[in-house]
């Protein structure tokens, strides 16, 4: 029971729409649609403490077990990319993502974060940026070695983002590229 509403509160905080609350109290552009980098930036923080938090909470309360702070990783990521609030709709689940799997698998997260500034460094082009960081933080847990539960949420998760970022990723394969 108490797992369950664990599994409930992760999914709620996920799906909060950080950044659409603070475009609308900073009587700004919503950030689905505009392009305010200081919005975006505090988005990506507020939406990296989604995944963050109930991660941490689960290492709290249950402090042998990374169990379920997996599962409650895949579920506040799956609140991130289909809000209740916002009729299933959501995030694309990187910034989200990266919060909820940084505690779980830290030198997998860094080498992600790593491959996908690099990325973006060389390349500018945000959905290959993402598409490396999903890729090599794979090739990461490998590498480090991981529990299997672990491996199979990272694996939910990055389909999960990987779907979310179909379309700039179908604009990118057609030589539309989206930056």
């Amino acid at each position: 029971m108490i797992f369950a509403v664990y599994l409930l509160m992760a999914y709620l905080v996920g799906s909060i729409p950080s950044g659409v609350l603070l475009a609308r109290a900073m009587r700004a552009a919503d950030p689905r649609h505009g392009d305010d980098k200081k919005i975006r930036a505090i988005t990506f923080v507020l939406d990296f403490l989604k995944g963050f938090l109930p991660v941490i909470f689960a290492y709290l309360y249950w402090p042998d077990d990374s169990f379920p702070a997996a599962i409650g990783a895949f579920f506040a990521v799956l609140g991130h990319c289909y809000s209740i609030f916002l009729f299933f709709q959501g995030g694309k689940g990187l910034a989200a993502g990266a919060g909820a799997l940084f505690p779980l698998a830290p030198f997998a997260m860094l080498v992600a974060l790593a491959a996908w500034g690099f990325s973006y460094y060389v390349f500018r082009i945000k959905p290959q940026a993402a598409l490396i960081a999903i890729l090599s933080f794979f090739g990461a847990l490998f590498i480090f070695g991981t529990a299997p539960h672990l491996l199979a949420v990272a694996g939910a998760c990055a389909l999960m983002m990987v779907r979310r970022h179909r379309a700039d990723l179908d604009g990118l394969l057609a030589g539309v590229v989206s930056r």
